[in-house]
């Protein structure tokens, strides 16, 4: 079910109060964001299956009767989370693109067609990994989300998140390839900058301190996955002073052995 708006929701839920009263018009933005950030680490790091409504009333704290002036039940709290995080993020996706220089409406209308593979990916990258350092229970509910088994968590019908990133990445990898900037799988090089955002969040989750996910992070990632760690593939700094150096060292191999 749909999270309702402050508005929407004092209306909604003013005939059903036996008083027919509303909470104060100053505090039902502050309760509802209490129990978001509350529901948020609950979720995260319990699971759906062992958090209950009283818990996440407890953590915001706040009384049941409030959480339930805004949701439900527990399904519909959780509903609402997952869509407040797709949301989230792919807003935040278009303004890490729009501020690279990219027009979203033209990225969304016909993909990545005529733009660097690199940049876009790079801005994406540091986009989500800029996304898990200022919002980290929200990201840990969010790979929560995506990790659980089925028995830990409700049928969802809201926007799957997981795909969020996961088909923007996919059309600029495949616009790579078409335009011939990148080559191979574009399904394979996604799995492989997907997979590298994902461990670097987990480590951040961890363990910020020790993996603090500076700035530039996401674009360093994405370098690695294109280019490799090779030191003969082209491109790379030093490539050529390093194949001077080996063709030298070959030729004196070669001499010694004639010798």
């Amino acid at each position: 079910m749909r999270k309702r708006s402050d508005q929407n929701a004092a209306n909604d839920r003013a005939a059903d109060s036996p008083s027919g009263s509303v909470p104060p018009a100053s505090s039902p933005a502050d309760a509802r964001q209490r129990i978001c950030l509350a529901a948020f680490q609950l979720f995260g790091t319990r699971g759906y299956s062992c958090t209950s409504m009283a818990d996440i009333a407890d953590a915001a704290s706040v009384k049941k009767s409030i959480l339930y002036y805004y949701y439900d039940n527990k399904e519909d709290l959780y509903q609402s989370l997952l869509v407040e995080s797709a949301i989230h993020l792919r807003n935040l996706l278009h303004e890490g693109l729009r501020s690279a220089g990219f027009a979203v409406e033209d990225v969304v209308a016909r993909g990545f067609a005529g733009v660097s593979a690199e940049a876009s990916l790079s801005t994406m990258a540091d986009t989500i990994l800029r996304l898990a350092r200022e919002n980290r229970e929200s990201v840990r509910f969010f790979l929560s989300h995506i990790f659980a088994v089925d028995s830990d968590r409700p049928p969802c019908s809201a926007v799957p998140i997981e795909q969020v990133p996961q088909t923007l990445i996919y059309a600029a990898t495949e616009a790579g390839v078409q335009s011939g900037e990148l080559a191979g799988d574009p399904r394979m090089l996604e799995s492989l900058i997907l997979g590298g955002i994902q461990v670097s969040v987990i480590r951040h989750l961890r363990s910020p301190e020790q993996f603090p996910l500076p700035t530039g992070t996401g674009q360093a990632l994405v370098r690695a996955a294109l280019r490799g760690f090779r030191p003969d593939v082209a491109g790379q700094p030093g490539d050529a002073d390093r194949r001077a150096k080996q063709g030298g060292a070959s030729r004196r191999v070669k001499r010694i052995s004639r010798a």
